[in-house]
């Protein structure tokens, strides 16, 4: 089993690439 620390990293991991991943694959607007 994770510990907290472990899941809390796990969960911020995920964050940033499920809302940081797309962003970069969106093409520049301008």
């Amino acid at each position: 089993m994770l510990d907290h620390k472990q899941q809390v990293d796990l969960k911020i991991g995920i964050f940033l690439y499920v809302v940081i991943l797309p962003k970069g694959n969106e093409p520049t607007k301008g």
